[in-house]
């Protein structure tokens, strides 16, 4: 796997121009959940890597219809069908790396449902064989 990281701000980008899903994989000595960015079972764009975790609420595999990275989870609970998270505020403080199911046309019609989280004290973006970015 390769040690260059890429930004949450290029993958939200990635995710917005072509269809990717993600899917839950064994992780690598040295993190506890990594999530693959695939298509249809095939081609890998990019691979997601969390640490010392202090909450997931995933399914194992679903489209990605945007993503959002920010440095602690109490920015989150104010969203737009997050309020299911508002009593983990005082629970949980990380980095939080917040996907949107494709499901949901936009964030602001992004229903509980169509929300997944990740807190961690590290979330990190690994480019994979398939990550190609267009330039802007």
């Amino acid at each position: 796997m390769s040690t260059v990281e890429i930004t949450s701000e290029d993958v939200s980008r990635f995710v917005g121009l072509r269809e990717v899903d993600l899917v839950i994989v064994t992780p690598p000595d040295g993190f506890e959940l990594a999530l693959r960015g695939q298509f249809d079972d095939y081609g890998e764009f990019l691979t997601i890597l969390a640490r010392d975790i202090e909450y997931v609420e995933l399914v194992s595999r679903f489209t990605v219809g945007g993503l959002r990275l920010v440095a602690n989870f109490s920015e989150v609970v104010g969203w737009s069908g997050a309020s299911k998270w508002r009593r983990r505020v005082t629970t949980c403080s990380g980095l939080t790396l917040v996907v949107r199911d494709a499901d949901a046309e936009s964030w602001d019609a992004a229903s509980a449902e169509d929300l997944y989280v990740v807190v961690a004290s590290t979330i990190k973006f690994i480019p994979g064989p398939g990550w190609e970015l267009p330039p802007l």
